[in-house]
């Protein structure tokens, strides 16, 4: 079995220790172009310990606390557990 590389590690621990994820939930990755590799990171993580998850990236926002699109905010909505690895805070 190949090793995980640290930030896999790292991304199995935000997973099942920080957020606590139960098996039966759905994890959602929402990332940017800038945390591209981080958000990928945490859906393949997700994948690979069980859980159902899905991936979307948007376009970086401008400032911190700027609102999603509409849809990404739907989404969220839909998910038990979300991750938000962008560059700004939403």
């Amino acid at each position: 079995m190949k090793k995980l590389s640290k930030l896999d590690s790292a991304s199995a621990i935000a997973i099942r220790d920080c957020m606590g994820a139960k098996k039966n939930e759905k994890i959602l990755v929402i990332t940017d172009e800038i945390k591209r590799e981080i958000g990928i990171s945490l859906h393949e993580n997700a994948v690979r310990l069980g859980f159902e998850s899905l991936l979307v990236e948007m376009k970086s926002g401008k400032i911190n606390g700027e609102e999603p699109s509409d849809i990404v905010a739907d989404l969220m909505q839909k998910y038990n557990v979300v991750f938000c690895p962008t560059a700004k805070s939403l």
